[in-house]
């Protein structure tokens, strides 16, 4: 993979305004959301089933992805994927367990973006998944 270098600067405004989806919940997702609004100015997303999306957390993110009623749904990586697609999403942050602990997830999203005709999505080198923009 050939990454491009760039600057901190030139890396926020290429996300600055667009969705960042953590695939994630609870604590981990709160601060990766903090992060996402603050520091790239970027629209924070969290995945929530019925039962999180009332819970403290889910009130950092500035949009939801719901994913039912199933507390399982966090590990249908494909259909997160799926989702992510459908709400334009151009990265994903895995966090801490779920997604992050899943060796298919990076070649799941890779998949996902050459089936799409807008981008590709790429891993980086800190274990986050971003589509090419």
């Amino acid at each position: 993979m050939n990454l491009k270098k760039r600057t901190f600067e030139e890396v926020r405004e290429s996300l600055r305004g667009k969705v960042i989806l953590v695939v994630n919940r609870g604590i981990p997702a709160r601060r990766i959301c903090r992060s996402i609004s603050e520091r790239f100015e970027a629209v924070s997303a969290m995945t929530v089933t019925d039962i999180d999306k009332t819970q403290p957390a889910a009130a950092s993110a500035q949009e939801l992805i719901l994913l039912g009623s199933d507390p399982r749904a966090y590990l249908n990586l494909e259909r997160i994927i799926e989702l992510a697609k459908q709400r334009d999403v151009v990265a994903m942050h895995p966090g801490w367990g779920f997604a992050s602990e899943d060796m298919l997830f990076p070649k799941l999203a890779e998949e996902a973006g050459r089936e799409e005709n807008t981008g590709e999505f790429i891993q980086l080198r800190n274990g986050c998944i971003s589509k090419r923009i």
